[in-house]
């Protein structure tokens, strides 16, 4: 990957982290290593921090405990109940198996939140800063409470006296702080690349100018851009028309003479019609289930999905057709091999 040199902050928000999938934590990891390998090397390029604000940080961390002691909760009242039927049930009381008292599996509050802190500390020694609530943040705080401003909720006039929508604004007051931490790390000349998973907190960050996404990979994908896929499938209008009596699939599939390949491209072409609106991995595994290579199929899919010229077009999760006429085409030369397919769905 061709590397960037410049020196950026990943501003990291509440929402991101409580929201983050089981795929999405390498990446996570990844940014945090690179950030960690900055503070102990300073030649390592490109130069990362990651901040968090102390607002995000008390969030995640209370949200953390609170849904910890939830499941704990739930779990007590379920065992409590088998401890009932336990002494009242006939089988029961003749296993020799007593029950473990619930107060002897379970951590107590203190050693949760003790945990708690503990695993905050970590994040904060492997590179990540905490950018702490400043005294001059409360009048922009407050000024964009009472006029309805970013990121608190935009209602109509006539519905801002509603009780609900009045309380709902509250909400919103983290928000607040952690953008104003966010504008004051950009004034101190930071190129700023917001991780952010909430809508209005998204969209008051980008009306100052940050950058934001929702998944690590973009971020990476800016510190470390790929290198640019070239192909003989991306071809220009001019070369698709060159050849009267072929039709834009087959200038298309001609453009590379790897008859893997082209079959592969078919597939994706043709398979992405039937299958609607197939996710990446519905359409990648429909391809790889005619016995193609799996890497193979989606570095196709990359080419194809180009923005360029995009003859597939990727939505970010999922595929759709983008050039009708060649995507229809394809389909008709794969007419059984759909029928089969359609068949196994």
């Amino acid at each position: 990957m061709a590397e960037n040199s410049n020196n950026f902050v990943a501003y990291v928000d509440t929402s991101y982290l409580t929201c983050m999938p089981a795929a999405e934590k390498a990446d996570w990891s990844r940014l945090v290593e690179h950030a960690k390998a900055c503070v102990g090397n300073l030649d390592t390029k490109p130069r990362l921090e990651i901040h968090i604000s102390e607002i995000a940080l008390r969030e995640y961390r209370g949200r953390m405990i609170d849904h910890l002691r939830s499941k704990i909760k739930q779990t007590e009242s379920s065992m409590q109940n088998l401890h009932k039927e336990w002494q009242r049930n006939n089988i029961a009381r003749e296993l020799d198996y007593p029950l473990p008292r619930v107060e002897d599996i379970f951590p107590h509050d203190d050693e949760i939140t003790s945990a708690a802190d503990g695993y905050i500390e970590k994040l904060l020694d492997s590179g990540i800063r905490q950018v702490n609530m400043q005294e001059h943040h409360q009048h922009a705080v407050w000024e964009n409470y009472f006029n309805w401003a970013p990121p608190f909720d935009a209602p109509t006039i006539s519905e801002r006296a509603d009780r609900n929508v009045r309380d709902k604004r509250r909400t919103h007051i983290p928000d607040a702080w952690i953008l104003e931490a966010a504008i004051d790390a950009k004034n101190n000349g930071h190129k700023m690349l917001c991780l952010c998973d909430d809508d209005n907190l998204s969209n008051a960050l980008e009306n100052h100018d940050h950058s934001v996404f929702k998944a690590a990979k973009d971020v990476l994908d800016v510190l470390f851009p790929p290198e640019p896929i070239v192909s003989d499938l991306l071809v220009s209008d001019e070369e698709e028309t060159g050849v009267d009596d072929q039709t834009p699939l087959d200038r298309l599939l001609l453009k590379t003479p790897n008859e893997n390949i082209k079959n592969i491209s078919l597939h994706l072409l043709g398979f992405v019609v039937p299958l609607g609106t197939p996710t990446h991995d519905s359409l990648i595994d429909a391809v790889a289930s005619k016995g193609f290579d799996r890497k193979l199929i989606e570095a196709c899919a990359v080419i194809l999905s180009d923005k360029s010229k995009p003859y597939i077009k990727d939505t970010g999760s999922h595929y759709i057709v983008g050039n009708k006429e060649i995507c229809t085409s394809a389909s008709n030369h794969l007419t059984q091999e759909i029928i089969d397919l359609l068949d196994q769905t």
